[in-house]
């Protein structure tokens, strides 16, 4: 929880409307059926919030059977939200996880991916 992952675009191709999305990653000593993950992104150079945005990425069914891709590692996937990206901003996405348990065991990786709407 007091982990937080920053993701820097390094340039901007295209200016217009993206779509942000999550991307998590764990194996089988990861405990629960969800990760709940917030997504905020800051423009660096006003150093303000744009938007945030909270994720529920359901990993399992009730009864502890994966749901999502892979064998050994389990992949999760959710669009978060679409924003307007300007080529002259710079910009930050952070990611944090709000679970109860302050350290999670399994995630192995998390990432966000920006697609030209």
């Amino acid at each position: 929880m007091t982990d937080t992952l920053r993701f820097t675009p390094e340039n901007i191709d295209y200016e217009g409307d993206y779509r942000v999305s999550i991307g998590a990653r764990v194996d089988d000593h990861y405990a629960y059926r969800n990760l709940w993950l917030v997504v905020e992104q800051r423009t660096l150079k006003g150093l303000r919030t744009a938007h945030r945005d909270t994720v529920n990425l359901i990993l399992a069914d009730s009864h502890g059977a994966w749901l999502t891709q892979g064998v050994v590692l389990h992949v999760a996937e959710e669009e978060v939200a679409t924003t307007r990206l300007e080529k002259d901003e710079c910009y930050e996405f952070l990611v944090y996880h709000i679970m109860s348990d302050q350290h999670l065991v399994g995630v192995n990786d998390v990432g966000v991916t920006l697609s030209p709407d």
